[in-house]
């Protein structure tokens, strides 16, 4: 049985406005009927990172064993929370975990009008013929092709690097063999880093067993890694937002919890076929698996508070800043020992993919990745392996952000 501390809800909205006010969290602009607001299908939350410290009052005594009270000094502080990694709706919009995740990283890309198709004709194993695609996707995205174990598309996500015409896409990695006639298509949520995308904020408002037990954070900009991508595990977003300003909702402006609608969400990329992981040469197709284990990603993501005295607790927005994605993982020995060769120079495609089937898979991709430093030689229960962390760079030849990217996640 639940503890009341484990019965929680956690509902937020993105934005583009840095709110310097909170809104009655008993309101409409609460509400979840109002079409902008998500009950996170949250797996925990974190609040304890918002403080409001004192600072003293330091004027002088008459009596020497005397103290004024404390002065409430700054709200400020972050929120943690995780949320299942998922794969895509059977729409073509983005689940509120991956729109929360594109606020942090500042792009996502959907399918245009929909999300699955059929192949038209076998072509290669780096080409697949699909009328309209380039209506329906951009270059940069992916799409999860056929079936586990057909022996062509393989139910594996392949990135998408070329759109020819308006009939043909282009593979960055190679099938098991031809996607052919009536294979089915499923076109991804993309969430990538977004250099030239206007800031977004999200507010939060937590929901406790208690009555009094509601947090409200305003203006907050995060980062989020991905865990939870072990043998048997359910994978994870995971975030951390530094907020602009919180509070306790007040006595008569609170929310109650919404015990009648179900978080919003769709399922974890999860599945008997777990997955699998490619590790090849940047700029070549072939199809290339490994058998892996311990895998962790890190997009790189970073924040800074815009100091301003008229904004809220000295602070006038947030913005992105600089940073490199690294992703993690162990190649058992023998599987590929030639990467013991590839640092430093040697440039990757590196794409590790969890699930296979429709609206349970998702892939990440650091396109053109490099070895940290030389793989390390570690123990995997009773095999050895290979540690490696990639670091991720940009496609110089991208001609968009999407294009571009350091790093890709592609939810299908």
């Amino acid at each position: 049985m639940a503890s009341p501390s484990s019965i929680r809800e956690v509902r937020a909205r993105v934005g583009t406005s840095f709110a310097t006010t909170h809104d009655d969290a008993s309101g409409d602009s609460w509400a979840l009927s109002n079409g902008v607001i998500h009950k996170l299908r949250a797996v925990s939350v974190d609040t304890a990172g918002l403080e409001q410290p004192g600072i003293d009052d330091e004027t002088m005594q008459t009596r020497m064993h005397n103290k004024p009270a404390m002065i409430a000094g700054l709200r400020k502080g972050s929120i943690r929370l995780s949320t299942y990694a998922e794969g895509a709706y059977s729409n073509v919009g983005e689940t509120p975990a991956q729109n929360i995740a594109a606020a942090c990283a500042g792009g996502i890309a959907n399918p245009v009008t929909n999300r699955t198709d059929a192949a038209e004709a076998a072509v290669s194993t780096v080409n697949v013929a699909a009328t309209g695609c380039s209506s329906f996707v951009a270059t940069g995205q992916a799409a999860l092709l056929g079936v586990r174990g057909d022996g062509k598309g393989g139910g594996e996500i392949r990135p998408i690097n070329s759109l020819s015409g308006d009939d043909h896409m282009g593979l960055s990695v190679a099938t098991a063999g031809a996607v052919d006639t009536g294979d089915a298509i499923v076109y991804s949520t993309t969430i990538y880093p977004d250099e030239d995308a206007t800031q977004k904020y999200v507010d939060f408002l937590v929901i406790g067993h208690a009555a009094a037990d509601q947090v409200q954070t305003i203006g907050a900009v995060g980062t989020f890694t991905m865990g939870g991508m072990g043998i048997g595990e359910l994978p994870l977003f995971e975030f951390d937002f530094n907020t602009g300003d919180w509070q306790y909702a007040p006595s008569g402006a609170r929310a109650s919890l919404a015990t009648t609608t179900d978080p919003y969400g769709g399922e974890p990329p999860f599945e008997r076929g777990i997955g699998v992981v490619h590790v090849g040469d940047q700029g070549s197709s072939t199809r290339t698996s490994y058998r892996c284990t311990d895998v962790t990603f890190d997009p790189g993501l970073a924040n800074e508070e815009q100091p301003g005295p008229a904004g809220v607790n000295g602070m006038d927005g947030q913005q992105h800043m600089p940073g490199v994605p690294t992703l993690e993982l162990t190649i058992l020995t023998g599987e590929d020992d030639g990467v013991l060769d590839d640092f430093p120079s040697t440039s990757k495609h590196v794409l590790v993919q969890l699930g296979h089937q429709a609206t349970k898979a998702m892939a990440i991709e650091l396109q053109n990745a490099s070895l940290q430093g030389k793989p390390q030689r570690v123990e995997v229960n009773n095999l050895t392996g290979w540690r490696c962390v990639f670091f991720g760079k940009e496609n110089t030849s991208g001609s968009t952000d999407l294009d571009k990217a350091s790093w890709r996640v592609h939810c299908c």
